[in-house]
C-alpha cells in the first residue's frame, strides 16, 4: 500500500518518502504524525514518541472542543461513552473513529495531507484541515 502511495504521488508530479515503519495496531494514524512532526526538517516540534500517550491527550481535547461543532445528533452522555473507546490503544474502528484524524490535525494545528493508494484516484491528495474545530493551522497549503 505504502508503495503505492509513493508511486500514485509520483504520478502526479508530487515527490514523497516513506518515513519509519508504523505497525498497523489501531495506533498507526498516532505514530504515522509523531513520526512525521520528529523525522521531517519542515517541522520544528518534537513529540515524545508514544502514541497511546498523544491518543490520550489529542483525543481528550478533541472531545473537549468538537461537540459544539459536530455531535451526530448524540447526547453528551454517548459522546462521552464514544470518546471513552477512542482513547483505548487500538481502537479505531468505531462510531467516531473517523474524528481521529480531524481531532489530531486540530491538535497539532497541522494540516494533514493523506496521500491515495489509488492511481485512478479523482484526487491524490486528501486535505485533513487543522482548523476544523477553532485553531489556526500553523502549516500552508502552497504549492497544492
Amino acid at each position: 500500500m505504502l508503495r503505492n502511495a509513493i508511486k500514485n504521488a509520483q504520478y502526479h508530479g508530487i515527490n514523497v518518502y516513506h518515513g519509519a515503519k508504523i505497525r498497523p495496531d489501531g495506533d498507526c494514524v498516532f505514530g504515522s504524525v509523531i513520526d512525521n512532526l520528529n523525522s521531517r526538517d519542515c517541522f520544528i516540534e518534537s513529540l515524545k514518541p508514544d502514541p497511546v500517550y498523544w491518543r490520550r491527550i489529542w483525543m481528550g481535547e478533541l472531545e473537549n472542543v468538537a461537540y459544539d461543532v459536530w455531535n451526530g445528533s448524540m447526547s453528551r452522555e454517548q459522546w462521552k461513552s464514544a470518546f471513552h473507546q477512542l482513547k483505548q490503544p487500538g481502537i479505531y474502528e468505531v462510531a467516531l473513529g473517523d474524528f481521529i484524524p480531524l481531532g489530531i490535525a486540530h491538535c497539532i494545528e497541522k494540516n494533514i495531507l493523506v496521500f491515495s493508494t489509488s492511481p485512478n484516484a479523482s484526487c491524490p491528495v486528501h486535505v485533513i484541515p487543522a482548523n476544523n474545530f477553532g485553531k489556526v493551522a500553523s502549516t500552508s497549503l502552497l504549492g497544492l
